[in-house]
């Protein structure tokens, strides 16, 4: 196993009760998940920050998922991926390889 609950949990809004996670290696805080086969306990994926997987969502390989990233419905993150800031990955799309999904705030001004 690469990771624990905390005990630590929270609502998302939608009835979903989300639980924080922390890496077993060194006790690194993580993210939150709905439960257990949102975040492979194989390989490298991890979830940091206030990043939140819920749903039939998976995240495994060495994929990366931290900010304030959502990730919900069936997407599959795998690869090297990365989803960071605020961005939103959702339904049934597939994040993978060395993609890097980010949320870039423009000045409207």
């Amino acid at each position: 196993m690469k990771y624990e609950f905390t005990g630590e949990e929270k609502d998302n809004g939608e009835d979903v009760t989300l639980r924080q996670i922390r890496r077993l290696s060194d006790g690194a805080l993580g993210g939150w998940i709905q439960k257990e086969s949102n975040l492979s306990q194989e390989g490298e994926s991890w979830v940091s920050g206030s990043a939140i997987i819920s749903g039939h969502s998976k995240i495994y390989g060495n994929a990366k998922i931290s900010g304030n990233a959502k990730i919900s419905g069936n997407a599959k993150i795998t690869g090297t991926a990365t989803v960071s800031d605020d961005a939103t990955v959702s339904g049934n799309a597939t994040v993978s390889g060395d993609a890097r999904i980010f949320r870039v705030l423009r000045d409207e001004s």
